[in-house]
């Protein structure tokens, strides 16, 4: 049914039942005003009983009564209707692609080489003062890297990546020394790939170890040494 519909009925709905109330109110002041006459009482009272009964049943025919009634079932079947599982006819599938790409990556830190106190006239005349640092690199687990220490920032004349010649300095004053791959102080670690030091990254932090010595028997000043050397890793 239509707004306009139901809103239509339910105004002649509301007037038939406003005529019928004051009909009987009506008759009702009728049968008081015989109350005096025993046969003007009956008379009236079966004028009401007569007019309950038509005008009852003429809404009944018309089905004006059983409106509101059927509007509050619809309105609630229409509820329920409405709240009802939906019936699926069928299924339709489709492969959906999900992709990401893994790079690789890394990041490097350090700990410094502290060789200590060096004494070229005693200690240090014929032996080389040694001293150890580390690096600690993690990369993408699986992914080849080549990790690099430059030549410095004081590096003597002729210094090449390959072949650096690192010096500490004290003002214009310094103490050469070597930065190593391997504990037997054999393997120069440089600043090329040939040089530098292969690692395989496994997802996880790995500390590796610089080893460094100082030469024997260099006579400088005293004082406080230092050099500062740039670490990279390529991947």
């Amino acid at each position: 049914m239509e707004n306009k519909d139901y809103a239509a009925l339910t105004r002649i709905y509301e007037w038939r039942v406003t005529c019928f109330y004051k009909g009987m109110n009506d008759l009702q002041k009728r049968s008081n005003l015989a109350d005096s006459n025993p046969t003007e009482e009956r008379s009236a009272a079966m004028s009401i009983q007569n007019t309950k009964k038509a005008v009852h049943d003429s809404l009944l025919q018309k089905g004006e009564l059983k409106m509101k009634r059927t509007l509050h079932i619809s309105a609630a079947t229409l509820l329920f209707a409405s709240i009802a599982p939906v019936a699926f006819s069928g299924t339709v599938n489709n492969n959906l692609t999900v992709t990401a790409t893994v790079i690789s990556s890394c990041s490097i830190s350090n700990s410094p080489v502290a060789f200590g106190n060096y004494d070229g006239i005693v200690t240090n005349a014929t032996t080389a003062l040694t001293g150890n640092g580390s690096l600690t690199v993690t990369c993408t687990t699986g992914s080849p890297a080549n990790i690099q220490l430059g030549q410095g920032a004081n590096a003597a004349t002729g210094s090449t990546p390959a072949v650096p010649l690192r010096r500490m300095a004290n003002g214009t004053n310094y103490l050469s020394y070597s930065l190593f791959q391997n504990s037997a102080l054999t393997t120069v670690w440089g600043n090329t790939t040939g040089t530098g030091a292969t690692y395989t990254g496994t997802g996880t932090s790995s500390t590796i170890t610089v080893y460094g010595s100082v030469a024997a028997g260099q006579n400088e000043p005293v004082g406080s040494y230092s050099d500062t050397v740039v670490a990279s890793i390529t991947f």
